[in-house]
């Protein structure tokens, strides 16, 4: 028996049951004489890992992640988010543990050593790789959590994002006011929230210019080598241009399609999202979509704080404005200034 079979019972959250049976402040005499009531009918039997989540205080946070020890290392997105949540945390007197889940982690969340060791207050879970299903079982322990760069659809947890479909929006329309008609998009998984999110902006501007992408492809993964792969299939469509959904995969298209033969931005004009700080600096500078990476994480603090001092309060949902920075993989001259390197 679980927490969530209780809140479901009462038409109660699974914050407020946990704290009802933990004896926190926050929930009415009434309410926890219901919890309580319910629970023994129950025979439940709490968590004692996860009351002591709620109870006693570490002053630590968790930046958790999935599967990224390489990519941490190559790709700075989720390292400069990590140094906007260090900031903001020491500001509230709080500390950092960095976690990376592994597949054993994902598949028994309730005996991860964070949360069964009691080790932390918070949870912040960044990028679009964790399952639903861990985040999912996280949420109905009660503990307290924010994603970053991802969001479940209606489940009312924290989030923190950029404002992905705008500026995906905003490069495809870029893109087409070079006179780029076909467009082949380059993706990742589908059921990622990101990769959702930055295909409807492409979508939208396609539409606009009653335009459809010649393909939409694909991958596993959004890295180097899946951009590069996908370009390979790409090239048999002759496109024109290519949006890719991060500059990971945009850097492997040009690459790949400059070792075949063509020239970028001449002949396949392409362009990343990210900003990245390799992006500048590519053998053809990357035009792509400026995210804010230390203020998503700097805000996912806050939220996971504002959540961690009142648990019955709405869930909150961030937005992170986004900036198009044009570079030459477009078909444009170089005309801004470097971003990527100092957010």
């Amino acid at each position: 028996m679980s927490i969530t079979k209780i809140a479901a019972n009462l038409n109660l959250s699974p914050a407020s049951v946990s704290r009802a049976l933990n004896g926190q402040p926050g929930v009415s005499a009434e309410t926890r004489a219901r919890v309580l009531a319910e629970a023994a009918r129950l025979r439940f039997v709490p968590n004692g890992a996860a009351r002591t989540l709620v109870t006693a205080r570490t002053e630590t946070i968790a930046f958790v992640l999935y599967h990224l020890p390489g990519a941490f290392a190559t790709d700075p997105f989720y390292s400069r988010i990590m140094l906007g949540i260090e900031h903001e945390l020491r500001q509230h007197g709080y500390h950092l543990l960095l976690s990376i889940l592994d597949d054993e982690q994902i598949a028994q969340p309730e005996e991860w050593s964070v949360v069964k060791g009691r080790r932390v207050d918070g949870l912040i879970l960044a990028g679009p790789f964790i399952p639903p299903r861990f985040i999912l079982s996280l949420y109905t322990q009660g503990l307290p959590l924010v994603l970053v760069d991802n969001a479940l659809a209606d489940v009312p947890i924290d989030a923190v994002l950029g404002d992905d479909r705008e500026g995906a929006r905003r490069i495809a329309a870029h893109v087409l006011e070079h006179g780029r008609r076909r467009v082949v998009v380059l993706a990742g998984p589908e059921d990622w929230f990101t990769t959702r999110e930055r295909c409807a902006g492409f979508a939208d501007a396609l539409r606009a210019w009653g335009l459809d992408p010649v393909a939409l492809l694909h991958a596993d993964e959004t890295t180097y080598q899946s951009g590069a792969a996908l370009a390979q299939q790409a090239r048999e469509l002759a496109p024109d241009a290519i949006l890719a959904v991060n500059d990971a995969m945009a850097m492997g298209a040009i690459d790949a399609l400059r070792a075949a033969g063509l020239r970028v931005p001449e002949d396949v004009a392409i362009t990343g999202f990210d900003d990245v700080e390799a992006a500048q600096h590519w053998s053809v500078p990357l035009t792509t979509v400026h995210l804010q990476k230390r203020y998503l994480g700097r805000i996912a603090v806050r939220h996971l704080l504002d959540r961690l001092a009142d648990p019955d309060a709405p869930p909150q949902r961030t937005l992170v404005a986004s900036e198009l920075v044009v570079r030459r993989s477009c078909g444009c001259a170089d005309a801004a200034p470097p971003a990527g390197s100092a957010n």
